[in-house]
């Protein structure tokens, strides 16, 4: 992900994570996951994983995004989103993006 290549450490990512500009852009991200397709739901997961967001409520839509596209995943796209899965906090992202995917799976 190029962005959290340009961040790059620790320090780098929590300061652009503070940064108002940053929380605008993590607000569009939620305004826009209600109804995105799978290619779209796997980038944005992918994407907040590498570079660590913490915001909750970012997260839960991002679960939930992956709950409504589990069906349709590329095999890329499933790959993406199970590395992030396995990145993300368990408490912010809840389980259900995992039983989703595993109902869908068997």
């Amino acid at each position: 992900n190029r962005l959290a290549k340009l961040v790059g450490g620790a320090r780098r990512r929590e300061e652009l994570q503070d940064s108002a500009a940053f929380q605008r852009l993590l607000r569009r991200l939620a305004a826009c996951l209600p109804g995105c397709d799978a290619r779209a739901a796997a980038t944005a997961i992918h994407a907040c994983a590498s570079i660590g967001t913490r915001d909750e409520e970012v997260l839960a839509k991002l679960g939930q995004a992956v709950c409504d596209n589990a069906g349709a995943f590329d095999r890329q796209g499933l790959a993406n989103v199970l590395w992030a899965l396995a990145k993300l906090p368990r408490g912010a992202r809840g389980d259900a993006p995992v039983a989703a995917l595993t109902r869908v799976a068997l």
